[in-house]
């Protein structure tokens, strides 16, 4: 009886490691799943606000343009008209 009790102790001791080696193989699993998991959305993100910046820039590049295209035509129209009413006035000033 002694020699199948130390048979029964050492196949749940045998079990008991395989068991505990299994769910440390698991765990590793799940923590590298999960890490790649991680490490994937961390991409995704980056990918995603790369595209938004990118886009962000090109459309506030297109407002600069635009504005400054109306500024400068403000200030063309503006040295136009100078020009003309100066004109004006020297053409007042010689028939004076």
């Amino acid at each position: 009886m002694n020699k199948r009790m130390n048979k029964k102790l050492v196949l749940a001791g045998i079990l008991v490691t395989a068991l505990a080696t299994n769910a440390s193989a698991q765990q590793v699993s799940v923590e590298t799943t999960v890490s790649q998991f991680v490490v994937a959305q961390g991409q995704q993100m980056v990918t995603e606000l790369t595209q938004q910046l990118s886009h962000s820039i090109s459309q506030e590049i297109r407002e600069f343009k635009a504005e400054s295209a109306l500024l400068l035509s403000g200030e063309a129209i503006k040295a136009t008209a100078d020009k003309k009413q100066n004109s004006q006035e020297h053409k007042n000033y010689l028939q004076e």
